[in-house]
């Protein structure tokens, strides 16, 4: 951290610098639900900014080199799912709880790379006065192979993509700390899926009813050449509050990648 202001902080405890770095992050998340827990309030991740002992302005917060991976055992899984983001590089501009105004928000611009495949950028504004419940999260990322997302998918439900690549995903959410709306629009060819069954101890697939869902499942988005893609919009997904931030941008983005490929949610 560069520049601190000592006076302020000996004397009034207001932490303001010109800018701070962190370098090399490992930030790991496990799910077990096989266990029971306590429920417990999980406050959203600038609710600590807002409520930290300190008062703090730093005119920019670089992050470089963090990894962050999510792990999830469903209730009767055998091993977890996994979802994991690296080369992780973000700049938060004014990262301040001292408020000024009440449309004040701390600003993230960030990208990384989704599962060593898809290159993803994002910018979140994040409010400042805890009275201002509103954020905002836009997100774009460019050409992914669909079936690296059976790290996540298959532990947790007899479901394998065999194929698919999307070639241009852009997402956009307003939410508050108990509810979202989220609006997708996923272009993507060549999705092919198969329904699993376990025989002789191992997953096989089954024939027919993987051939009945990709008769549902939007094969492309567009469906044709020139066509009009399909949009997704999704309104009032409420928060479970026990849970994690990232859980509940997870909760969001999960049915609206549904909807994009033509499964229903509800």
């Amino acid at each position: 951290m560069r520049n601190i202001n000592l006076p302020s902080l000996i004397n009034e405890k207001t932490l303001i610098a010109e800018n701070a770095e962190v370098d090399d992050v490992f930030f790991e998340i496990y799910k077990n639900k096989q266990i029971p827990v306590p429920l417990k309030y999980k406050p959203m991740i600038y609710e600590l900014i807002q409520k930290a002992p300190l008062k703090i302005h730093v005119d920019s917060v670089t992050v470089r080199n963090m990894e962050l991976v999510y792990e999830e055992l469903s209730l009767k899984g055998k091993q977890p799912g996994k979802l994991f983001f690296t080369d992780i590089n973000g700049v938060f501009k004014d990262f301040t709880n001292i408020i000024k105004s009440p449309d004040q928000y701390i600003i993230l611009n960030a990208d990384a790379k989704f599962m060593d495949n898809g290159y993803l950028t994002a910018n979140w504004k994040i409010p400042v006065d805890s009275l201002n419940k509103s954020f905002l999260l836009d997100g774009h990322m460019t050409k992914f192979d669909f079936t690296t997302l059976n790290a996540m998918i298959t532990p947790a439900a007899p479901v394998h993509i065999a194929s698919g690549q999307a070639n241009d995903l852009t997402f956009s959410i307003k939410g508050t700390d108990l509810s979202a709306d989220i609006r997708m629009r996923l272009l993507y060819e060549d999705l092919i899926v198969d329904l699993l069954k376990e025989k002789d101890g191992e997953m096989v697939k089954r024939k027919f009813n993987s051939a009945l869902v990709n008769m549902i499942v939007r094969n492309s988005n567009p469906r044709h050449k020139n066509g009009t893609p399909h949009i997704t919009n999704i309104t009032s997904v409420e928060r479970d509050v026990n849970r994690s931030t990232f859980n509940y941008i997870w909760l969001l983005l999960r049915p609206a990648m549904a909807d994009a490929v033509g499964v229903s949610q509800t």
